[in-house]
């Protein structure tokens, strides 16, 4: 499990980048990460997401590091208002 924390910029309209730091529960020693993440809208509703995690400490002769990539798809605000109306 990680736990993340993160602050984000929007560069253009469809990109969006940002630092943060994180938490990796299964590292034995120090979990803290560095991380790098971005966002990018590719049409509508769709999403593409990737970041990068460097772990603090790694084990002695070599690092800990990890890279996602995500999609997301965003659901009508409409149905969101619904379901969260404090959130519109």
């Amino acid at each position: 499990m990680i736990l993340l924390a993160a602050v984000q910029f929007t560069v253009s309209a469809q990109l969006v980048l940002g630092p943060g730091i994180g938490y990796g529960t299964e590292i034995e020693d120090n979990g803290i990460a560095i991380q790098a993440r971005g966002i990018y809208t590719i049409s509508g509703p769709w999403r593409a997401g990737a970041d990068f995690n460097y772990y603090l400490d790694g084990i002695d002769d070599y690092s800990v590091w990890d890279f996602n990539v995500n999609g997301h798809y965003l659901f009508l605000k409409a149905m969101a208002s619904r379901l969260m109306p404090w959130r519109v």
